[in-house]
């Protein structure tokens, strides 16, 4: 009796000692960074300096994973920040620079490190979307708003950043440790065009990465043509997502790209299907004809992906 009641103790507690295997090995799987499972991939980047959740979607599956921590990058994965700025270390080709990748927007692990900074296809030129040392301004082109949100992209270890604004009747200085603020002095004149310069800083010194670009107020026939526009929309019997969309193509029409953009971008996730395919590619052709290739083809990316599904 005492010998079956031994042999019966061992056997359980070898079968609690498979079992916390098991599941200590199902606890790793879900918890730690996805993990190259690709025998034979390609490995084109790295995420590195990721503090926060990153999506990752590789070749032939349907859906997103969210990871943590730096992860090595076979070609063809996409990858989309979640709630932090990361950085994308270059291996296929190599490069000393890392890119800077933005909270929501898609990428793939080799677009950035194969395309030049500040590379131009065609058209006007901001470019340098991940080039982390630069404080690229977004907030450009022609505008119907006299408070405008200014918006940059944010740059590696910088305390805050000094931005002005300067024209006719205007010498706004501001500074901030965010990535945008609302402009709040004098008010811009329609018909004027003013200077906007932001430079990071870091520590007491001006850091030598800074960025500048030109604002265009349109003129007051322009406003008040805009104006009537807009209340012939409001006052249609429409549901409030084809009013929207409405107004967005109004704005296009007057070459308002960022208010057009900032439009779209807040209807997005309220549509579905071809709605929302046409919202994306709208979207990366402003941004192809602003110069920003690396947001076109964050945009391209994201159509690709409703209509993949």
């Amino acid at each position: 009796m005492n010998n079956k009641l031994v042999y019966l103790t061992a056997l359980t507690l070898q079968l609690t000692i498979i079992n916390l295997g098991i599941g200590s090995r199902r606890y790793l799987a879900r918890t730690q960074p996805m993990l190259n499972r690709d025998d034979n991939c390609e490995i084109v980047s790295e995420i590195t300096r990721a503090k926060g959740v990153v999506k990752i979607k590789r070749p032939g599956e349907s859906a997103f994973q969210s990871v943590k921590g730096n992860i090595k990058l076979c070609r063809g994965y996409l990858i989309k920040p979640v709630d932090e700025t990361v950085y994308l270390k270059c291996i296929k080709p190599k490069s000393a620079m890392p890119k800077r990748l933005l909270v929501g927007y898609l990428s793939s692990a080799e677009l950035p490190c194969e395309r030049e900074l500040n590379q131009c296809p065609g058209g006007p030129c901001r470019g340098g979307e991940e080039d982390f040392h630069i404080p690229l301004i977004i907030t450009t082109g022609r505008f119907l708003n006299n408070r405008p949100k200014l918006r940059w992209l944010p740059v590696i270890d910088t305390k805050y950043y000094s931005i002005t604004v300067s024209g006719k009747g205007v010498n706004w200085k501001a500074s901030v440790n965010d990535d945008h603020i609302t402009y709040d002095g004098p008010q811009l004149q329609q018909g004027q065009s003013y200077l906007i310069r932001v430079e990071s800083i870091n520590g007491d010194e001006k850091s030598d990465f800074s960025d500048e670009t030109t604002l265009i107020m349109i003129t007051e026939k322009e406003a008040m043509s805009f104006q009537n526009a807009n209340a012939q929309i409001a006052a249609k019997d429409l549901a409030n997502t084809v009013k929207d969309l409405e107004m967005a193509q109004l704005y296009i029409e007057y070459d308002l790209r960022v208010e057009a953009i900032e439009i779209l971008k807040q209807l997005a996730p309220d549509v579905n299907g071809s709605e929302k395919i046409s919202i994306y590619n709208t979207i990366s052709k402003l941004y192809h004809d602003m110069g920003f290739y690396g947001f076109e083809e964050s945009y391209k990316l994201e159509a690709q992906e409703v209509e993949g599904r």
